[in-house]
């Protein structure tokens, strides 16, 4: 069940990216302003992509700027947590 959770939480994101720059494109790379930053995103911080594509036309009050700081951690929370699930496994790791 946790490698299920794992895959979707991975998988979902990403595809969130991809359907939003599908059904308007102008608009993602209007907010991006280069591919490469889309693509970068859509790589290491998928969420914060998506809530940022999804808050850059109507601009960033404060709501939009307190969930693209939690999207934000949870991206990072992402690539943090394989660290913290495997320290008992790692010989230097004093417990």
């Amino acid at each position: 069940m946790g490698c299920i959770v794992a895959v979707l939480a991975a998988v979902v994101p990403r595809v969130l990216v991809l359907l939003g720059w599908y059904n308007d494109q102008a608009a993602w790379n209007a907010s991006f302003g280069s591919p490469v930053w889309l693509l970068l995103g859509f790589l290491f911080v998928p969420w914060t992509t998506f809530f940022f594509a999804l808050f850059a036309p109507s601009g960033f009050g404060g709501l939009s700027i307190a969930v693209l700081l939690v999207a934000l951690v949870v991206d990072v929370g992402t690539w943090g947590g394989g660290v913290l699930g495997s320290r008992k496994q790692v010989s230097s790791y004093r417990g």
